[in-house]
């Protein structure tokens, strides 16, 4: 009969320890996020993208016609500003880098001095006026560099992997140790003590001993010399 196997619950304890210590990713460090979805504006749908880093923070500007009017006279600018107000609005232009029909994409770099929360304003200008979307953006510190970022981040799935290793291993050890020793169908064997084979009759000494005349084969009689 085999032991039922015990649940484990160091590893999975092991995993939640990990994702509590791990910190949270409260702001944005990675990848271009959106930070401006689908807004309505006299030139069209706007959209924008950003990767807002301590240094210099990048945006990609989308601008979707409406209706039949072109694009083509139509500028765009991006201005940044702490919401404490410590510093005043600084505006960049932003320069088209693609064109498809009805749609435009514009790039643009600003500056940022600190991390924490800064309004962000895209603005685009042409024929019909000046049209502006206002938003916030959490702006972090830069990564530590490639190497140091992948180990980082490939940490908690490498120690995960090394606790299921781990518990793969000691749910067999614990199945082999439960799993019974006999496994043949007939009878048991008997022990080692009772197969042993009797002791062989002992034989007559050579000398001293002797046969009597016609006596039977086992008889033997001592002699007197």
């Amino acid at each position: 009969m085999t032991r039922p196997v015990r649940p484990l619950r160091s590893p999975l304890l092991g995993l939640l320890a990990l994702a509590a210590a791990a910190p949270r990713a409260e702001a944005h460090d990675g990848p271009p996020y959106p930070v401006i979805t689908d807004r309505t504006t006299r030139y069209g749908r706007l959209s924008a993208w950003g990767d807002p880093d301590v240094g210099t923070g990048t945006f990609w500007i989308d601008l979707e016609r409406a209706g039949a009017r072109e694009l083509e006279d139509v500028e765009v600018s991006v201005a940044v500003q702490p919401v404490d107000g410590r510093l005043p609005a600084q505006e960049r232009a932003a320069r088209l880098v693609q064109k498809a029909p009805g749609a435009r994409r514009y790039l643009c770099e600003v500056q940022f001095d600190a991390a924490g929360t800064w309004w962000l304003r895209a603005r685009a200008s042409g024929a019909l006026g000046r049209e502006e979307v206002e938003v916030k953006v959490e702006v972090t510190p830069p990564g530590q560099g490639p190497v140091l970022d992948f180990v980082i981040y490939s940490f908690p799935f490498v120690t995960a992997g090394v606790l299921f290793i781990l518990a793969m291993v000691r749910r067999r050890r614990s199945a082999r140790s439960g799993a019974p020793r006999g496994t043949g169908a007939g009878p048991s064997s008997p022990p080692a003590a009772a197969c042993r084979r009797p002791p062989a009759p002992r034989a007559p000494p050579a000398s001293g001993w002797r046969r009597p005349p016609g006596g039977s084969r086992t008889a033997w009689r001592r002699g007197s010399g």
